[in-house]
């Protein structure tokens, strides 16, 4: 498991999310933004900007964003085309489910923070589907009704059975996870691994659990209860100082470095090249134009030493020649003209 999936809200962190978003209806979703990992960015607008971070187990607020990429995937474009301009109505939790409910005047936003995570535009039946998914009991993706997972409400629940397996067991298996579970066995003074407890003890334990709203972190790890760690106002504050220098792009490897480098000598090296062909190429223009200004001088000189050559006179025309005939390579049979630029 990647540092960036390890942390996942359970149902009780999802509820806190929804109540941190109540300010935000009636905001405006003005832009969505797509960056790397499926980080989802939905810019809200009510007075002041805010931005819903959402990735597959996790979403959070912040007043701030990273520099967006110039390029999106088609799902974002289409969110864009579906969202922008419209105007948020309501904000909620399904249920005790890790979904989060956005409602607009004719459609709703729902965003499941499990599994793999997927975001669905619904209307009618799921206009835009992050990801198309099919269960034993449903199915996700364009086209299809919408109908989310049903699992006993934590907030309504008035009793519990246990037995057959440890109580934190059967608590996690309810939505809290491992550490609020533990937290309400903890409150009503059982072992977590107890296979028998007092309903009631232990649904008076998880009333206060569901209560608690003041988020901390320690060791890396969120709570909404007190377990001695960094205290935060809101549960976002607190996601955003965990997130922020996960998403952050990481430095260039050595070997990435080297190869980076190994490339740009060469490129410098064929640059510096091309310079050298091209005082060649200009280098040769030049003394094809003065051949050509010379053209009969110096045809009438190649004339003149195809009749003296290896004859008696020979000698004399090398020497009467000059300047004109500058040098005579008679091993290699090459003569070597001098003309005046």
């Amino acid at each position: 498991m990647t540092a960036l999936l390890a942390l996942q809200l359970n149902a009780i962190e999802v509820g806190q999310l929804a109540k941190e978003l109540h300010p935000y209806i009636g905001a405006y979703v003005d832009n969505v933004y797509q960056y790397e990992r499926q980080h989802m960015l939905f810019q809200l607008r009510k007075g002041k900007k805010a931005y819903l971070h959402i990735l597959p187990h996790v979403g959070w607020l912040s007043t701030d964003k990273e520099e967006a990429p110039e390029k999106v995937g088609g799902f974002c474009t289409q969110l864009r085309k579906l969202l922008n301009n419209r105007r948020i109505e309501g904000i909620e939790q399904v249920g005790s489910e890790r979904i989060l409910k956005i409602s607009f005047r004719d459609a709703a936003l729902y965003i499941e923070l499990y599994g793999k995570g997927n975001i669905l535009l619904v209307e009618d039946s799921i206009k835009a589907a992050q990801f198309s998914i099919a269960f034993e009991d449903r199915k996700i993706g364009v086209g299809e009704k919408y109908t989310p997972p049903e699992r006993e409400n934590l907030y309504e629940i008035k009793e519990i059975k246990l037995g057959g397996e440890p109580v934190s067991k059967t608590l996690a298996q309810l939505g809290l996870g491992k550490r609020y579970a533990e937290e309400v066995c903890r409150r009503a003074d059982v072992s977590p691994h107890a296979l028998q407890a007092d309903p009631e003890a232990i649904i008076k334990s998880l009333r206060g659990v569901l209560e608690e709203d003041k988020p901390e972190v320690k060791d890396g790890l969120l709570t909404l209860f007190s377990v001695g760690g960094e205290k935060y106002k809101t549960m976002s504050e607190a996601i955003h100082a965990i997130m922020q220098p996960l998403l952050k792009k990481p430095d260039v490897e050595p070997e990435a470095e080297k190869f980076k480098k190994k490339m740009e000598k060469a490129v410098s090296m064929q640059e510096k090249r091309v310079e050298e062909l091209q005082k060649e190429e200009a280098e040769y223009q030049r003394k094809a134009e003065v051949l050509y200004e010379h053209y009969q001088k110096v045809d009438a000189l190649l004339k003149e030493v195809q009749k003296y050559y290896k004859g008696p006179n020979w000698a004399d025309f090398v020497k009467n020649a000059k300047p004109l005939l500058k040098e005579v390579d008679e091993k290699n049979k090459e003569i070597l003209i001098y003309l005046e630029d």
